[in-house]
């Protein structure tokens, strides 16, 4: 059975995808403990764009990385569906990853580099998604077009193609599976303006056609005010402030808040 399948109990909100409950997160290191993340609770609806804001060491991508299983909460629960899958079993979260999926900051090192561009999204569509090998290219070509590259893309290899060219395609192999929801974490901070607002708009553009929500890590509070219904601010590991974008932009109720606008404005 497909995470597409899974009913959300009576009695959850139904417009709720996702929801982290007093997720905390440890780690061991030399002369003590590490909280990475303490008592994260928030939840992510259906088409909604969230922006989760923080400097180097908030513990945003932390959050990202226990959304997807890459680790393991201390304490808490993550709710995707309406389903727990804070303690899931290696086949179940493979079936999970067709729903969920993640762009990372470096393109280029998301991506084999000795396997041409197409390879990588073929064997993304084989595992997840049960073509057959062989079976793949006129997909691959689709997945190309959609994010705005040209069919011959999918013959380069990953150092052969620009910075915003490699994220357009680590977003296109991610659109392989129609994911319910992508986090991009750090997407765009290693491009540069005009590449950066052009993923942005296509980002936009890919949510409105596949009718998915996005998760936005970024430790850049105007930008990413300008994309997002939400933004929750993270210090310390903690959720410091959560509203709507322009509450959080017109109206900041914390000195931190207002320490990110002052950064770059």
């Amino acid at each position: 059975m497909s995470y597409h399948d899974y009913e959300i109990p009576a009695g959850s909100n139904s417009n709720s995808l996702l929801k982290l409950e007093g997720i905390s997160m440890e780690f061991k290191r030399k002369g003590g403990i590490l909280k990475a993340l303490d008592n994260v609770t928030f939840e992510l609806r259906e088409n909604e764009v969230l922006g989760i804001i923080g400097e180097s060491g908030s513990g945003k991508s932390t959050v990202a990385r226990v959304i997807t299983g890459l680790h393991r909460a201390t304490e808490g629960r993550v709710i995707f569906q309406g389903k727990d899958v804070t303690d899931l079993t290696k086949t179940e979260r493979q079936r999970m990853y067709s729903d969920l999926q993640m762009v990372f900051q470096n393109p280029i090192k998301s991506f084999n580099p000795r396997r041409k561009i197409g390879t990588s999204i073929s064997e993304c569509l084989c595992h997840l998604c049960a073509y057959s090998r062989g079976t793949t290219d006129d997909k691959v070509k689709d997945l190309l077009e959609d994010v705005g590259l040209k069919a011959e893309y999918a013959d380069k290899y990953p150092h052969e193609m620009s910075g915003g060219e490699c994220q357009r395609a680590a977003i296109a192999r991610a659109m392989a599976v129609c994911p319910k929801i992508l986090i991009c974490d750090e997407a765009t901070s290693a491009l540069d303006v005009s590449a950066q607002a052009r993923i942005i708009n296509l980002l936009m553009e890919l949510k409105d056609k596949y009718n998915m929500s996005i998760i936005f890590i970024s430790h850049d509070l105007p930008l990413v005010s300008t994309i997002t219904d939400r933004i929750i601010i993270m210090d310390g590991g903690k959720i410091v402030e959560e509203g709507s974008a322009e509450e959080v932009i017109c109206s900041p109720k914390t000195d931190y808040t207002r320490e990110l606008l002052d950064a770059v404005l």
